[in-house]
């Protein structure tokens, strides 16, 4: 959030940083949820779905925000 608030005003689009940020905030309130309702669980699958979106969601909003620029 912070990368899109920083290059708002610059020449880069940085729209695509809100994928990332929204990928993260998912798994942080995923991570919250399960501490405070479930700490019992002790397998969880559900971070694997929030970890991989992260990983491929991180590294594609920093390229595209790199890659396209306005005209």
């Amino acid at each position: 959030m912070a990368f899109f608030l920083g290059l708002r005003r610059t020449q880069v689009r940085s729209y695509y940083l809100l994928l990332p940020a929204v990928a993260w905030l998912l798994a942080a309130l995923d991570e919250w949820y399960m501490a405070t309702y479930e700490p019992q669980m002790n397998i969880r699958v559900d971070a694997l779905l929030f970890l991989a979106l992260m990983m491929a969601a991180t590294p594609l909003g920093i390229l595209l925000s790199a890659l396209r620029r306005r005209r």
